[in-house]
């Protein structure tokens, strides 16, 4: 009877242990291709990107500490590292997370603009700072940076821009991974994304994705930005309820470009692949 007994714990333990192999394998071993998560998150603003290579790219961390729970969603349990952390404004919505972040990841690089607002948010997120021993690079219009398998190149913000309250100091990127390419418009106001019209990057570089902050009202975004942009798909975040007027929403640009539109608000967090 006890070699019966045996002969079960011992296959139970085999079983359990080939079990938790093959479950670290399959979770920890690339896809082969290039994930994009835009994360909809209840307060903030937050993308994770995967590579091919297993590179870990978070841009902004959102408001709080759910951002933590949205990265355990992705990736395995025992996987604390972020290859790049970018942060793109000193807004709350977009700093408050990274406290958390810098705690429990290992961060091996931290991007981010030249020109910063104040905020309690940061003042916070730069006293943890002080004590972990991170590369900062700060960039500003202009410059490059790279990852093993990215480059990006930074759209604003920009030193001789003249800001005020609706315009507002923020990193805008343009993200090259091959043949894919993304722009993160942000919350940037109407004003500076009519500053991109003529940027010669746009001349020779089609766009597949274009990301906005916001809900993409007529107000805050340029119809004639996004014409000359024509991606493939655009994500937005836009509350439900509102009637605010939109061309995205409305279908007039959908309809002329094929272009897809994503809304966080009513798709949750969107996972693109390439």
């Amino acid at each position: 009877m006890k070699i019966k007994y045996y002969k079960l714990i011992i296959s139970a333990t085999i079983f359990i242990s080939s079990f938790f192999v093959w479950y670290i394998l399959s979770i920890s071993s690339s896809s082969g291709k290039l994930e994009i998560y835009f994360l909809k998150l209840n307060r903030g603003h937050a993308v994770f990107i995967r590579t091919p290579k297993n590179e870990n790219i978070l841009i902004n961390g959102g408001q709080n500490s759910e951002i933590i729970k949205e990265l355990t969603r992705i990736l395995p349990f025992y996987e604390r590292r972020i290859d790049i952390l970018i942060m793109t404004s000193a807004e709350h919505r977009n700093v408050g997370g990274l406290v958390d972040i810098i705690k429990r990841y290992e961060v091996k690089k931290i991007i981010e603009p030249i020109l910063l607002a104040t905020s309690t948010a940061l003042y916070v997120f730069e006293d943890v700072l002080r004590n972990k021993n991170i590369s900062v690079e700060k960039v500003g219009k202009g410059d490059t940076f790279f990852t093993k398998e990215f480059k990006f190149h930074v759209l604003f913000p920009d030193l001789d821009f003249k800001y005020n309250k609706t315009s507002r100091k923020e990193m805008v990127l343009l993200m090259e991974y091959g043949s894919t390419t993304m722009l993160l418009l942000g919350n940037v106001s109407k004003t500076i994304q009519k500053s991109f019209i003529t940027e010669p990057l746009f001349h020779s570089t089609k766009i597949d994705i274009v990301e906005y902050d916001h809900s993409a009202i007529n107000s805050n975004t340029s119809e004639e930005l996004f014409s000359k942009l024509n991606p493939e798909y655009v994500i937005i975040r836009r509350n439900l309820k509102s009637k605010a007027n939109s061309f995205l929403i409305e279908g007039k640009i959908e309809g002329e470009m094929n272009t897809k539109i994503l809304n966080l608000e009513k798709e949750g967090t969107v996972r693109l692949s390439f």
